[in-house]
């Protein structure tokens, strides 16, 4: 990783900063508070960074409320850039952008932009956005793209102020922490990740195997030995199969007998019963000759239509009609008279009413009239117009009334007229009545002399209608006589062969019969009950077939999940064996003290000597704790002339060059074992070294400057932009009350 340039704004004591990072060896040298220091750790503030250091770098007084810091380097071959702002202002978040340059042909015609025309076959730049959609998945990105922390970057390449022993200080297993990460152990990381993740792997596929192996048991223990009984029910099946074809063997015959005997049996049931309807036909046709009887006469007969009786009762009904029509003529002569002098009588009494309300009219003007005449006689004023009244004005005022009672008068004499008709028609309809009554008594006794029944005596009209029915009964009983008796006579002679018929059947359909319809039936239910054997073994069979057919896919389950639990064994057990060799106190560890530890002994040991002192350093990856067990931790120990010593028991300056010595070996240990991935050295403000000090550290970064592209050194003793090619002057600062300034960029 080497920084390309640098670009801020609102950062600390900078409003606007835009740098190119010039390669080699730099010197970044100004007064105290110009804002040197902000030069290396906006590289720090840039890759690293979050909301709260973005906050805090804000600058006081600047011209708006974003804090924002871009930096472009190269890796790995590749350019990227990164961007990070914050909006001061209430509770504002972070903002993160990664992207990399990518490289595009434009091919065809020239196409016309914004910024100017593209010619053909031009080569084109653009960012490429690798931004994840939250902030803490785009800075896990440019970790893992750079393939550093920024603990391995702050205790290796970059010594920021006052952070100078930020290895020598830390933690014994810390320091063995970034010591291992400064190895690029990621890949070790990585593959004793990809261990476990395979060795979850196993233990789930080993969990299932045994699992399913413990089911594929319980099933089998279940199933028993389906096999056996499969043998066991294909016996039974093949017997019961020879059975049921016997039976059906012994059913066809007894089936041959039967349809033998049904044969002859059958045609003489087919001459009975040819016999029994000509029976049937005889029967008709003499029933259809009473009926025709009964039909005329509107009753049935009490027995045959031939019966003595039934005959004279026909005879005796038709000999009444004379009688009877009389009656029924006297009858309706009697209800005439009837309702005719009902209806006299009606018009008697509709007179006499009429009487009666003309009279009492009569009476009422008779005495309205005397009233008036009374008081005429009285008057000698009219009451009207107060003039005399003589004796013509006075018959004059009672003429109408005159008027009206001699038309009740003339009325009068009218109805007493009518009254006078009515009771003389009145009194001729009595008399016809009591004729025609005296007649009824003398055809009632001539009824009662005729042999009819009472039901006839008491409604002639129905007798009447009957006696006529009797009448054309008799008729056709005496057309019809001769063709009876020659039916009747052939009746009898089909009853008799239908009885001999019957009998002869019955002979042929005894015991004979009847048993060898029974022997059918028997059989055919033996065999229907063999038949659900059969189909219930089958079914059973089928069912044991299944089963079997299932342990055996069971047992082949549990073989294949046994070998699955052997290999997951196995694998389990390599895979374990990886996640111990692969992890921080296997493989890297082994790496760490065979080989990385002595590389940085012995550079770290060449930087002292070159930084004037005789110290040897010693890396101990072990130490033995009071409890007798061993400690996995990385202690530094520094050998003097006279004697070994702790690292606090040195002085400021010489815990500054021990610091130098392992901070820049640290470094270059980084840049060497990860094919030079980091390429850049920063160093700012080296504490406690004197003029001689800052000389010797001259001499040992020139060394370095095949290994490092870009090594930065921020001071403030401006001697030292003299030591190197390139320096960067500067200016302003919070001291000034003025904002940071790039006074000079030599060697760029």
């Amino acid at each position: 990783m080497r920084p390309l340039r640098i670009t801020a704004k609102n950062l600390r004591t900078w409003e606007e900063l835009e740098l190119d990072v010039p390669l080699g060896i730099t010197a970044i040298v100004g007064p105290n508070g110009a804002g040197k220091s902000t030069l290396v750790s906006a590289i720090d503030l840039a890759l690293f960074g979050d909301g709260r250091e973005l906050k805090r770098a804000h600058s006081r007084g600047a011209p708006d409320d974003e804090v924002a810091i871009e930096l472009e380097l190269e890796h790995a071959g590749e350019r990227y850039r990164i961007r990070r702002a914050y909006d001061v202002r209430g509770r504002g978040k972070p903002s993160l952008d990664f992207e990399r340059r990518a490289t595009s042909r434009h091919e065809g015609e020239p196409v016309r932009t914004e910024a100017g025309t593209i010619p053909a076959a031009t080569i084109l730049k653009t960012w490429e956005s690798l931004t994840r959609d939250r902030v803490d998945e785009t800075q896990a990105l440019i970790e893992d793209v750079l393939g550093l922390s920024r603990q391995t970057f702050r205790a290796s390449s970059y010594l920021a102020q006052g952070d100078g022993d930020a290895f020598t200080s830390a933690d014994p297993r810390d320091r063995k922490a970034i010591l291992l990460d400064a190895l690029g152990v990621r890949l070790w990381d990585q593959l004793k990740e990809l261990a476990t993740s395979r060795r979850q792997g196993a233990e789930r596929a080993h969990a299932g195997a045994e699992a399913a192996i413990t089911a594929a048991k319980a099933r089998l223990e279940r199933m028993g030995e389906p096999q056996l009984a499969v043998t066991q029910i294909r016996a039974n099946v093949e017997r019961i199969v020879e059975e049921l074809a016997a039976q059906q063997t012994e059913l066809g015959i007894a089936r041959v007998h039967l349809e033998d005997a049904q044969k002859t049996a059958g045609e003489r049931r087919a001459r009975e019963e040819r016999l029994r309807a000509a029976v049937q036909t005889s029967t008709s046709a003499i029933r259809r000759l009473d009926e025709l009887a009964r039909n005329d006469l509107g009753i049935a007969p009490p027995e045959a239509a031939d019966d003595e009786t039934f005959i004279l009762t026909l005879k005796a009904r038709a000999a009444a009609i004379p009688t009877l029509e009389k009656y029924v003529e006297l009858d309706r002569v009697r209800a005439a008279a009837k309702q005719n002098a009902a209806s006299a009588d009606s018009i008697l009494e509709a007179n006499r009413r009429e009487l009666a309300e003309v009279g009492a009219q009569q009476d009422a003007i008779g005495e309205e009239l005397a009233g008036v005449e009374h008081e005429l006689a009285e008057l000698v004023v009219c009451p009207t117009c107060e003039r005399p009244l003589d004796e013509d004005a006075k018959r004059a005022a009672g003429a109408s009334l005159r008027a009206r009672k001699a038309d009740l008068e003339h009325r009068q004499d009218e109805v007493m007229v009518k009254a006078k008709r009515a009771t003389e028609r009145l009194t001729e309809l009595e008399k016809a009545a009591d004729l025609a009554d005296r007649e009824a008594e003398e055809l009632t006794k001539e009824l009662a002399a005729l042999p009819l029944e009472d039901p006839a005596r008491t409604n002639p009209a129905a007798a009447l209608l009957e006696g006529r029915q009797a009448e054309r009964a008799l008729e056709k009983i005496s057309t019809t006589a001769g063709l009876r008796d020659q039916l009747t006579a052939e009746l009898a002679s089909a009853r008799a062969e239908e009885e001999n018929a019957r009998a002869a059947l019955a002979e042929l359909e005894g015991p004979s019969l009847e048993g060898l319809a029974e022997e059918v039936k028997g059989r055919e239910e033996g065999i229907a009950l063999r038949s659900e054997q059969l189909r219930e073994v089958s079914t059973a069979l089928a069912r044991a077939e299944t089963i079997a057919e299932e342990h055996e896919k069971t047992v082949t389950e549990l073989e294949e999940q046994s070998a699955r639990r052997f290999a997951a064994l196995n694998d389990l057990e390599l895979y374990r064996l990886a996640e111990r060799a692969y992890g921080r106190d296997g493989i890297p560890a082994l790496i760490l003290e065979t080989s990385a530890i002595p590389q940085l002994e012995a550079e770290a040991n060449r930087i002292i000597d070159a930084l004037g002192r005789d110290y040897r350093f010693e890396l101990r990856t072990q130490r033995e704790t009071a409890a007798g067990t061993v400690k996995e931790v990385l202690d530094v120990i520094v050998s003097t002339p006279t004697g070994d010593a702790a690292y606090e028991d040195f002085s400021g300056g010489e815990r500054a060059r021990i610091d130098v010595a392992l901070r820049i070996a640290l470094a270059r240990l980084l840049a060497q074992r990860r094919g030079s991935d980091v390429r850049l050295l920063a160093i700012d403000e080296p504490a406690f070294l004197d003029e001689e000090g800052f000389e010797l550290l001259a001499g040992v970064l020139r060394e370095l400057e095949h290994e490092f592209e870009t090594i930065l050194v921020v001071s403030h003793v401006e001697a030292l932009q003299d030591s190197f090619d390139s320096a960067i002057i500067v200016g302003g600062g919070a001291d000034s009350n003025e904002p940071s300034r790039l006074e000079e960029v030599r060697g760029e």
